[in-house]
């Protein structure tokens, strides 16, 4: 569902933890479990439990459907390693990639064949993908230019994936890939989190927020959930 309230405005399963807002997040009326925060012109929606795939993803990852709109005047850059869900005790759960990347190639090797996903499950407008990401959506537009990504990061958690029978066709239709956003764009989609244990009692949604043109970091979006 497109979202159309607040700065835009979606079988359930049982996961492991679940994610609510917590008392001092700002919360999005009209929509269950979500809440909102606003850095310079970027406003970002996010939004736990609202997974829609029948697969029972949530005992392994943690979906977070994202929403943004655009509001500044540069191009905001949107990598993974610029998103996680941070604990209160400092532990923090990194935003998944679900291809592989060595060197400057991406190898689809992970879990199936590579397969171009060309009529992609998220809402975009004013958004080009990251080169890498161009053989992948061919019906969108790539960025045409210079692309900062990090490797390392890559490297460390495309491994994630090896040991559990992720990610899905569907999972892969619906997530957000990494590309820019320009200035008056809408973008609503999914990203994977590794699993929040039930043991933690809050985490802290958060974006980095970065200037595709020039790398420069202006700011940081930060959502309060209960973990229950």
């Amino acid at each position: 569902m497109l979202l159309v309230a607040g700065c835009a405005t979606m079988a359930d399963l049982e996961p492991t933890a679940d994610l609510q807002p917590a008392p001092a997040a700002n919360e999005m009326a009209r929509l269950e479990e979500a809440a909102v925060d606003r850095v310079k012109g970027v406003c970002i929606i996010a939004q736990a439990h609202q997974w829609p795939g029948p697969q029972p993803i949530r005992n392994e990852v943690t979906p977070v459907r994202v929403v943004i709109d655009h509001h500044s005047k540069m191009p905001l850059r949107l990598s993974y390693n610029e998103f996680a869900l941070v604990a209160a005790d400092g532990m923090r759960y990194a935003a998944l990639p679900l291809y592989q990347i060595e060197g400057s190639v991406l190898e689809f090797v992970l879990v199936d064949d590579y397969t171009p996903i060309a009529n992609p499950d998220f809402i975009y407008d004013s958004f080009t993908v990251a080169p890498l990401y161009g053989p992948i959506y061919p019906t969108l537009t790539t960025y045409p230019s210079v692309f900062a990504y990090d490797p390392f990061y890559y490297d460390s958690y495309s491994t994630y994936w090896v040991a559990i029978p992720l990610p899905t066709a569907e999972m892969f239709e619906r997530a957000l890939p990494e590309g820019v956003l320009e200035a008056g764009g809408h973008l609503e989609g999914y990203l994977y989190f590794e699993r929040v244990p039930d043991e933690q009692s809050r985490v802290t949604f958060r974006a980095d927020l970065v200037n595709a043109k020039n790398n420069h970091f202006f700011g940081e979006v930060r959502i309060p959930f209960l973990v229950q």
